[in-house]
């Protein structure tokens, strides 16, 4: 979003908040409108929190990844991601498919694991189970030695790369060989993922092309209010614009084994 604002002339300010809340988020706000800002950006993904509060302000707002109410948004389909990573393992042939997830207080979480279910009810499979972790390495390993205790689990869906990483490290310690043991696809595609052993199949979108459509948007945004079209995207029909994101398919994915194969 810098480098798109430097571009057209714009600085960034930002406010970095301790916690979010509606009542952080307007403090926030307000302390961006004294400064006139042109526009604000809004990135508190946050289930629960939404933008009653802010409204009313004269100066348009976009929200990254999403806040419920009116702002317009720019996301990445955290769901058809989840989707894709699970359609995966099954074509693997994969029937017991555990989930490790994010905060079930983080929109992005929430949506990855109801795709992950979604999927497997289309297919009439029962989900294996759902472990919440915290995002860190750590609750991926803890989560993994857990997950496969169940015997009959030959997947793990881990809802980002960073607690895969963890994951991979406990099924080598457990003695799990991935992927002839345990296939593991991770989420986000960061540049470590096609550096591990084994590399990482994880799903992909673009962090900079994130940035700059909602810098696009919030410059949308800024030309309807400063042409008194409204803008804001408090009334009306809420724009949102969702980014398609792709599996990579690297080594921590295989068919699976023969003898774990259920019907």
């Amino acid at each position: 979003m810098e480098q798109g604002a430097r571009a057209l002339g714009y600085s960034v300010t930002m406010s970095i908040l301790p916690e979010l809340t509606p009542a952080s988020i307007a403090d926030a706000v307000d302390y961006l409108q004294m400064r006139s800002v042109a526009g604000i950006v809004v990135n508190a993904p946050h289930v629960g929190l939404d933008d009653s509060l802010v409204t009313a302000l004269s100066t348009p707002m976009v929200a990254m990844e999403g806040i419920e109410g009116h702002t317009p948004v720019v996301a990445v389909d955290q769901h058809r991601g989840a989707e894709l990573a699970t359609t995966h393992l099954i074509e693997l042939g994969h029937r017991r498919i555990c989930h490790i997830a994010g905060p079930q207080d983080r929109l992005e979480a929430v949506e990855r694991n109801l795709g992950w279910r979604d999927t497997l009810a289309a297919t009439d499979l029962e989900p294996a189970a759902m472990l919440v972790g915290d995002w860190s390495p750590a609750s991926g390993y803890e989560l993994a030695r857990e997950a496969i205790r169940d015997q009959d689990v030959t997947a793990i869906f881990v809802a980002n790369d960073l607690m895969a990483i963890g994951a991979l490290r406990a099924l080598h310690e457990a003695g799990a060989a991935v992927p002839a043991r345990v296939s593991v696809v991770g989420f986000d595609d960061i540049a470590e993922a096609g550096f591990l052993t084994p590399a990482l199949t994880t799903v992909h979108y673009d962090f900079y092309e994130l940035g700059r459509r909602t810098f696009q948007q919030l410059l949308t945004e800024v030309a309807s209010t400063e042409s008194g079209d409204g803008g804001g995207g408090s009334q009306g029909r809420r724009e949102k614009i969702m980014m398609e994101p792709a599996l990579v398919i690297r080594e921590s994915t295989a068919r699976v084994p023969r003898a774990g194969r259920r019907r």
